[in-house]
């Protein structure tokens, strides 16, 4: 059974996709007069600020070109949410004892802007973020970096995502992978995960904690 379970942000624990989605259309108008479909803005969502930066070529000025994007973000952020159920799986799961983690593309000032008016950071006893690894997910490194953090070995461990990017690292990583279907983002490419999970309090069925009291 697993003693650890890491846990994706965006599209996993809040709903924020949508919102990183226009503004990074909103970005593009603006700054480059370059007009992006809804479509691929969404297929970004979930990779870390460098690989986006990447493949828009745009190769100057990216700790100001990533601080312009955080701000059309945070003037959005009052319609970023919690997902329904996830506050009390997490707390469930933090009451029964696992080692709960996050594995995320974004950055240090991103999660800090992000995560922490949730009140659910002193749930999480670890956390990688995409400051501390060179290749981002999918590359497999920031969850290989979080095992060598914290000690778990990756038959230990769930990561739980909701993104084909997610899914590639966890495979690469040999760490089991729950897909988090709440999120909405295109599972498409995702064939064989680990776990299908429809809703947050999934997660307790599938370690056995269904009737836990939170």
């Amino acid at each position: 059974m697993y003693k650890c379970i890491i846990l994706d942000i965006d599209g996993t624990i809040i709903k924020s996709e949508h919102v990183v989605a226009i503004a990074l259309r909103k970005y593009m108008k603006e700054r480059f007069n370059q007009e992006i479909s809804s479509e691929e803005s969404a297929s970004l969502v979930g990779l870390s600020m460098e690989y986006v930066f990447d493949f828009f070529g745009i190769t100057e000025n990216l700790e100001e070109e990533s601080k312009i994007i955080n701000r059309m973000i945070n003037d959005m952020s009052d319609l970023i949410i919690v997902f329904d159920g996830m506050e009390e799986t997490i707390k469930a799961l933090h009451k029964a004892g696992f080692f709960l983690g996050l594995v995320s593309s974004k950055t240090m000032d991103e999660f800090e802007q992000d995560f922490p008016r949730f009140g659910l950071s002193d749930y999480f006893s670890e956390k990688t973020l995409a400051n501390e690894t060179i290749n981002h997910k999918p590359n497999p490194d920031p969850l290989l970096k979080f095992l060598e953090k914290s000690g778990f070995k990756p038959e230990e461990v769930l990561y739980i995502g909701d993104t084909v990017y997610d899914y590639k690292a966890a495979i690469a990583a040999g760490i089991d992978f729950g897909l988090a279907i709440w999120g909405g983002a295109d599972t498409s490419e995702i064939i064989y995960p680990t776990y299908r999970l429809a809703h947050p309090k999934d997660i307790l069925t599938l370690v056995k904690l269904a009737s836990t009291p939170i």
